[in-house]
Formats: structure tokens, C-alpha cells, sequence
């Protein structure tokens, strides 16, 4: 009896181990969301001159799919996202273009592909992660800026991607992370070229959770 209990608490403690030894294993494909708050600001000018600033902040949130490959403690992936966003505010302010209707400025989405570069340590995976950007952004200004109906952009824009984070790996399936990323994207166009806005920057603090395949 006292053999068979010895055999069965050996065996549960390999298997424990194993388990253990598993969890730590980054290697893979997996899966999972984000969601966090983000930050920007918008910078509009008239005909060349100082421009008119605004902060903007809000949610944003969406998608992560990934693949690490683990090297002893180096950990080197690849890491895609889409995020919606309601990072946006507007302003009335004198001078021109933003003190008769007005300006307003909004990231609506954005989309970024990443090289990630970590050190494992037991459970924990503190990682680099740099890569290219993607936003769709909107924003409009007084109408008579313009000189028309319509006095504003809805544009595509690439960018820039760089931040740090820690992931936790919660057991063999299940990770959860926490990560800040900085993002630079090129200047939108206005529909008419007597204003001008700069190019605009995005900074996320954000949770996400991801399972591994």
C-alpha cells in the first residue's frame, strides 16, 4: 500500500512538472483581445499660421492574433492587431478654423503588425515590440476655412509602431498581458489647402488576454 502511494505521489508530481514546464513554453500560435485607453492630439492651421491644438483621448479596443518561437529564455514573435476607437474631442476656439462651427478630430480604427522580442522569466515574459501602424482618421474645421460646404478629411494613414510590455502566462493555454504602445502616423489632407494638419501621434496604455493554441 505504502508503495503504491509513494508510485502514485511520484507520478502526480512528474505530471506537475510537466504541466508546469508546458505553461512556461511560449511557442505558438495564439489568440486574444486588448482593450485600454488612448491619446492624441490635433494640430490645424489657416493659411501657415500658428495652429490650433487639441487633446484628445478615449477607448480603444479589438483583436490580437500572434506566433511566438522560444529559445531557451528568448522569445522572438510576430504580432497583428485591429482595434476600434473613440480617441477623439473637438474644440471652439478663436482664431480660424475653429471658432465659427468649430474643430473636431477622431482616430475611428486602428491596425499595426509587430515584431515582438522577450526574456522568459518562469511565468512572466517582459517583451519589445516594434512595427508598422495603420489608422483610419477623420476631422473637419469651419466651413468658410474652406471656403466651401465641406471643410475636412477621412483619411488612411500609415505609421510607425513602438512600445514595451509584460505578459503573464496564466497556465498552459491562457496568458494575460499589459502593454504601452506609441504610435506616428503621416499628416492627413484637408479638402482644401488653405488648412493644414500635422501629423498625428498615438499613445495606448492597454490589458489584453490571449489563449494559446
Amino acid at each position: 500500500m505504502s508503495k503504491a502511494l509513494s508510485f502514485l505521489l511520484l507520478a502526480l508530481s512528474l505530471l506537475s512538472g510537466s504541466a508546469l514546464a508546458d505553461a512556461n513554453d511560449w511557442t505558438g500560435v495564439y489568440a486574444g483581445a486588448q482593450f485600454g485607453q488612448g491619446s492624441s492630439s490635433f494640430d490645424y492651421s489657416y493659411h501657415g499660421a500658428a495652429a490650433v491644438s487639441f487633446d484628445s483621448d478615449g477607448l480603444i479596443g479589438g483583436l490580437t492574433v500572434g506566433y511566438n518561437w522560444q529559445k531557451e529564455n528568448f522569445v522572438l514573435g510576430v504580432e497583428g492587431d485591429y482595434s476600434l476607437s473613440e480617441v477623439g474631442s473637438s474644440t471652439l476656439v478663436t482664431p480660424a478654423p475653429c471658432y465659427i462651427q468649430g474643430c473636431n478630430g477622431r482616430i475611428k480604427s486602428t491596425a499595426s503588425g509587430r515584431l515582438r522580442i522577450g526574456y522568459a522569466v518562469q511565468s512572466f515574459l517582459p517583451f519589445l515590440t516594434v512595427g508598422a501602424a495603420f489608422a483610419d482618421i477623420k476631422g473637419s474645421a469651419d466651413l468658410g476655412a474652406c471656403g466651401s460646404a465641406y471643410c475636412g478629411f477621412s483619411s488612411s494613414r500609415w505609421g510607425q509602431t513602438y512600445g514595451a510590455g509584460v505578459e503573464w502566462r496564466i497556465n498552459q493555454k491562457w496568458s494575460a498581458k499589459a502593454e504601452y504602445l506609441y504610435s506616428h502616423f503621416d499628416a492627413p489632407a484637408f479638402s482644401s489647402s488653405n488648412v493644414t494638419v500635422s501629423s498625428i501621434n498615438l499613445n495606448v496604455a492597454r490589458l489584453g488576454v490571449n489563449y494559446h493554441f
